[in-house]
């Protein structure tokens, strides 16, 4: 499978990209800048020699791949996409976005945002698929390769075609354990629980994660 990454500079897309390129997908790094992200494949192929992966601009990297990861600041990712809706009509695209603020040595929700990034997105992109996943899985632990991942992954969706895409390439990843939590407008909810694991990292010097119990 082809799968995107915008931005696949940052911390979270790199790691994702690392991860899901570990496991026999092709891998398109998109960056507003080209040499940017061809700086990036190198950085990646360094850590992962056999990796496929490939560096583009954002529209290129829409248009060829066939999943995409929006792993951009929520500050841009509505106009960001705003650009690239004909790139991704018809296609899975799975948002990572926290609306999250850092002040007074604490980190908090946007409270100017009040509804769910990805709810707004589907709003937006209203001939592509959206899933919001990934926010509770630090790019520390996707980044160790040598070790298998043991999370559970919390997901939001509406259509039961974009769920089963989803699932589909989850299934590919070893150590992931997909749990279904609502429709898209109730990510608000885990977009809130995103500062609440920072602050603890910050305060242990840890990297934490939520596991559901009892299913």
């Amino acid at each position: 499978m082809n799968i995107g990454f915008i931005s696949g500079t940052g911390n979270e897309g790199k790691a994702l990209a690392l991860r899901f390129g570990m496991n026999e997908h092709t891998i398109l790094i998109g960056s507003r800048n080209k040499d940017k992200s061809d700086s990036t494949v190198v950085e990646i192929k360094s850590i992962l020699n056999d990796i496929n992966i490939h560096g583009f601009n954002y529209q290129d990297t829409a248009k060829n791949s066939d999943v995409i990861f929006l792993a951009l600041p929520y500050t841009v990712v509505e106009n960001t996409v705003l650009d690239l809706k004909e790139e991704l009509k018809g296609k899975l695209v799975i948002d990572t976005s926290v609306p999250m603020i850092f002040q007074k040595g604490k980190f908090t929700r946007d409270p100017n945002i009040p509804s769910s990034v990805s709810e707004n997105l589907s709003n937006i992109l209203i001939n592509s698929m959206i899933v919001s996943s990934f926010h509770t899985i630090s790019h520390t632990d996707l980044n160790k390769i040598d070790h298998e991942l043991d999370h559970d992954l919390l997901y939001f969706v509406n259509e039961e075609n974009s769920e089963s895409i989803f699932l589909e390439l989850i299934n590919t990843v070893k150590g992931l354990n997909p749990i279904k939590c609502g429709t898209l407008d109730l990510s608000l909810l885990i977009e809130s629980q995103v500062p609440l694991l920072l602050n603890i990292n910050k305060n242990y010097n840890k990297s934490t994660s939520l596991k559901i119990k009892g299913l």
